[in-house]
C-alpha cells in the first residue's frame, strides 16, 4: 500500500508554524530577547519538539498508518492549540492573569499530546488484536464423511 506524505507535511508544517508563532508571542509577553526570555521560550517549545519526536520516531519505526494519521492530527491539534491560546490570552481577553496562562499553556499542549499518543496507541493495540485473532468459523455447516446433503 503506497503510503501518501500529505499529512505527514501538514503536521510537520503545522508544528513549525506553531512554534514560530509561539515563539513569537512569547517574546513580546516577554519583553524582548533583551530582558531574556530565553527560559520561557524554551518551556514554549518544549511541547512541538515533543511532537516532533513523537512523529519522527513513529515514522522511523514504521508504524500503520492509521497511527500515524492519529499522531499527526495530535500534532496539529498541539501546533495550533498553542498560538490560539496564547492570543486569545493576551490579545481577546487581556487579564492580569494572562502571565500563568503563558506558563500553562505548554502543559496543556503536552496533554493534548498524551491523548493523542494514548488514542494512536489503543489503535494499534485493538488492530494488532484484530490481526492475530483466529478466522470467524463461517456459518455453513460441513457435511460428515464429504455427503453434500449431511446423510
Amino acid at each position: 500500500m503506497p503510503r501518501d506524505g500529505l499529512t505527514d507535511w501538514w503536521a510537520w508544517g503545522a508544528l513549525v508554524l506553531g512554534a514560530f508563532c509561539s515563539v513569537g508571542l512569547v517574546t513580546y509577553v516577554g519583553g524582548g530577547w533583551q530582558r531574556g526570555v530565553t527560559r520561557l521560550v524554551a518551556w514554549a517549545m518544549f511541547p512541538y519538539l515533543a511532537s516532533a519526536v513523537v512523529l519522527g520516531v513513529a515514522k522511523f519505526l514504521r508504524t500503520r498508518r492509521a497511527v500515524e494519521l492519529v499522531l499527526a492530527w495530535g500534532a496539529v491539534a498541539v501546533a495550533l492549540s498553542g498560538p490560539l491560546l496564547y492570543v486569545d490570552a493576551m490579545f481577546i481577553r487581556p487579564d492580569a492573569q494572562g502571565a500563568l496562562v503563558i506558563l500553562t499553556i505548554p502543559v496543556l499542549q503536552l496533554a493534548l499530546g498524551l491523548v493523542a499518543i494514548a488514542a494512536a496507541r489503543a489503535w494499534q493495540l485493538t488492530a494488532r488484536r484484530r490481526s492475530r485473532s483466529p478466522a470467524p468459523e463461517s456459518n455453513t455447516r460441513h457435511a460428515p464423511h464429504g455427503h453434500r446433503d449431511g446423510r
